[in-house]
């Protein structure tokens, strides 16, 4: 619960959460011994996620982006594709947020029609076209570097804008408390890459086929939430600090506006 409590928190404070600095962030997923890391994203992988400030977008399509419920950003908003960051601008604001399709009800995912303000870098945008559409699509195991590789691309607050990528593996699959207030429960895919506030929305995948496995939600620095104990004493193996995301199947199965999308209908 604390960890949905605090991404929630990032998505409607920047100031709150960007007031961490990079060193808290270092020890457990740049120096962790099994191959989980955090880096600046290659140019080619600021493409898969698109930026509207508070939280991470994924194209599903030319004019449809997916990201969390619990983001704030609402129709109108401003933001910048990962492409237009990769050819060096960053402050390009060629996408806005249109219209919401939808809000998923008990999974954090939500769905905005958007408008490209500028067409230049629109066709270098990667556009997500594999999915896990099952449970049995991933790799799972709490054992160490034995589930799927997973990676994940966003602007988390501690990157002051630049795109971030982690690594690491899928964990398990159970239900967790999409909304602290209500506290409805949901299905998660628990992994252990690093994501704080910022990385919500974004695309959690498998690199190896580019398959898109869920959108990150919730997780945060161990240091957040046990200021005690040195970060660097943590592993990633620790289910402590296990990070969640939305199983894309989730989606799929509940949103029909999705399925239309994604098969190269309207919702």
């Amino acid at each position: 619960m604390k960890a949905v409590l605090a991404i929630v928190l990032c998505a409607f404070s920047a100031v709150g959460c960007g007031t961490r600095t990079s060193s808290e962030m270092k020890n457990i997923y740049k120096e962790d011994q099994d191959g989980v890391r955090r880096r600046d994203a290659k140019a080619e992988e600021m493409r898969y996620a698109l930026s509207f400030g508070g939280c991470t977008y994924s194209l599903i399509a030319q004019n449809y982006a997916i990201t969390a419920a619990h983001c704030s950003e609402e129709s109108g908003a401003l933001g910048t594709s990962g492409a237009a960051m990769a050819a060096g601008q960053k402050e390009a604001k060629d996408v806005q947020l249109d219209s919401l399709i939808e809000s998923g009800l008990g999974s954090d995912y939500k769905i905005y029609k958007i408008k490209w303000t500028s067409k230049k870098y629109m066709k270098a945008q990667h556009i997500w076209t594999k999915f896990a559409l099952k449970k049995s699509a991933v790799k799972l195991s709490i054992k160490p570097a034995k589930g799927d590789a997973v990676s994940t691309v966003g602007f988390p607050y501690d990157g002051e804008g630049q795109a971030i990528v982690s690594t690491g593996f899928l964990k398990k699959v159970s239900n967790y408390i999409v909304d602290p207030y209500s506290e409805i429960e949901g299905s998660g895919l628990y992994f252990n890459a690093g994501i704080t506030g910022g990385n919500s929305g974004g695309p959690l995948f498998r690199a190896s086929d580019e398959t898109l496995l869920g959108l990150t939600v919730s997780g945060d620095t161990p240091s957040y939430y046990s200021p005690n104990r040195p970060e660097s004493s943590w592993s990633a193996d620790e289910n402590d600090v296990w990070n969640i995301a939305t199983p894309i199947w989730v989606v799929h199965e509940k949103s029909q506006a999705f399925r239309s999308i994604v098969q190269g209908g309207t919702p």
